[in-house]
């Protein structure tokens, strides 16, 4: 979602199909390397990282937070 803000102001219809809110057999989840806050107003599951302050090679601070292709797939299997 490239802008929350212009996104909050369309109608309930459009927000309604863009998210497939009347579907109940979707599960909506968000993936965001960074804070998962104001994702659970359009999601049920948010994955990204509530923490800051580390510092190390892009490598191993995917791996630590489990932002890789492999973990991110195994939240969503378990979901």
């Amino acid at each position: 979602m490239p802008c929350v803000e212009l996104f909050d102001t369309q109608s309930i219809e459009y927000r309604e199909e863009i998210l497939l809110l009347k579907n109940k057999n979707i599960k909506r989840i968000s993936i965001e390397a960074g804070c998962t806050l104001g994702w659970y107003k359009y999601v049920d599951y948010a994955y990204g990282i509530d923490t800051f302050g580390i510092s190390a090679k892009i490598n191993d601070i995917k791996e630590y937070f489990g932002f890789t292709i492999e973990k991110i797939i195994e939240y969503i299997e378990k979901l």
